[in-house]
């Protein structure tokens, strides 16, 4: 193979290697765009039941038109040499975001784990399994949005060791599903399987089950992935079920996959005793304003890492911890529209100088009221001429005069 030129496609610089082949960076001549090539291995181009397959396969592989899948734009090859050319993205895997930043948030997890239920639901509908989801074949552009290779090729894959009876398996033994493991036909639930694997190690940092490959294997048939402190407890519900080892007890589509979080209880907010804090006379301030929610504990994060732009996922605060007295239910404050009835009730509550303030409601205010009924009611009354009788009730009024 020539190393500065593949059929019709210039090789302008290589991207990577890997257990299929080797990728290379080109310009489409006609379209002008820049497109990745995949170049298979040579056990897979000298094998000529592949070659067939993978002609075969191309136009399913093609027909997949989505956002979230990385187009597919030929399938070539240059004498012995088999290659695939492939749209062009900008950004990078999901792996190397994962080994730079270690864990992302809850609420990025779930947003790039939704965008890729919906790519694999399309490829399900055209009868299309990808057998080997994983961070390294997903790459997240610098928009943020998530692209998936290998579609297809995986299914090629394993058709030959299939055929050739190598014993070996497709797909990354940390999110293979158990019929993978135990060479057992698979299906869609395969990929939903994979993807619960992904979404615990969003949250959590690392794959529920690590280890020497015999160990992983094992857990992968027979363990359920361990709760983790950081994953919430309804997340940590949905992954469960996602990565059950009965196939018909998982999620049979990714739209049910995606479903389930929008049936996510909320998460309650605990709020201390009224005995811890009845005695605490200091009401604390608490800032209301939304702060960004952290990636990570171990140092400065970005919340959400979209391509080389980092977006800040802002959410609602937390409730407030209240004194005792502010968790009782407290009447509101009336505030009326602007009129006479706002001025009226400016004028009740902050009276003018030289003006009596009115009295409170209530029986407080009644009383006062009343009282001063009374004060002004006695000096209203004119003195009395003599002696008062009702100083000496037992006895005759005086006569005021002569006789």
């Amino acid at each position: 193979m020539s190393t500065t030129q593949l059929g019709k496609y210039p090789i302008e610089a290589e991207l990577g290697r890997g257990a299929m082949g080797v990728v290379y960076r080109s310009t489409h001549p006609r379209l002008e765009i820049p497109v990745a090539i995949k170049v298979l291995s040579d056990q897979y181009s000298s094998d000529p039941s592949f070659r067939q397959r993978f002609h075969r396969e191309a136009a399913t592989v093609a027909a997949l038109n989505h956002p979230g899948i990385v187009r597919v734009y030929d399938f070539d090859e240059d004498g012995p040499v088999l290659f695939i050319v492939m749209e062009w993205v900008d950004g990078r895997s999901m792996r190397s975001w994962l080994d730079e930043y270690g864990r992302f948030s809850v609420d990025v997890s779930v947003d790039l784990i939704q965008q890729l239920l919906s790519a694999v639901g399309v490829a399900h509908d055209f009868q299309v399994v990808h057998r080997d989801l994983k961070p390294d074949n997903i790459l997240i552009s610098n928009r943020g949005k998530t692209k998936i290779l290998d579609f297809g090729i995986s299914k090629l894959i394993d058709d030959k060791h299939r055929l050739t009876a190598t014993g070996s398996m497709v797909g990354t033994p940390a999110y293979m599903a158990p019929e993978q493991v135990k060479g057992d036909p698979v299906d869609a639930t395969a990929d939903i399987y994979s993807l619960g694997m992904i979404l615990y190690e969003l949250l959590h940092g690392e794959p529920p089950f690590m280890g020497q490959l015999p160990a992983v294997l094992h857990s992968q048939v027979f363990d359920r992935p361990r709760a983790s402190t950081a994953i919430p407890s309804p997340i940590m519900e949905i992954i469960w079920k996602a990565t059950a080892k009965d196939c018909g007890q998982r999620f049979q589509t990714c739209e049910e996959f995606a479903g389930a979080f929008h049936y996510m209880p909320k998460a309650a907010v605990a709020h201390p005793p009224v005995e811890a804090i009845a005695d605490q006379d200091v009401e604390e301030e608490v800032d209301e304003t939304a702060q960004p929610l952290p990636a990570r504990t171990d140092g400065q994060k970005p919340a959400g890492v979209y391509g080389t732009e980092v977006q800040h996922v802002v959410v609602p605060p937390a409730h407030p911890v209240h004194r005792a007295h502010a968790l009782l239910s407290a009447p509101r404050e009336r505030h009326p529209r602007p009129g006479p009835d706002r001025e009226h009730h400016l004028r009740n509550q902050e009276p003018a100088r030289g003006r009596r303030p009115r009295a409170a409601a209530g029986r407080a205010g009644r009383r006062r009221r009343r009282q001063g009924r009374d004060r002004a009611r006695a000096q209203a009354l004119p003195e009395p001429q003599g002696r008062d009788h009702r100083a000496r009730p037992n006895r005759a009024p005086d006569v005021v005069g002569a006789q």
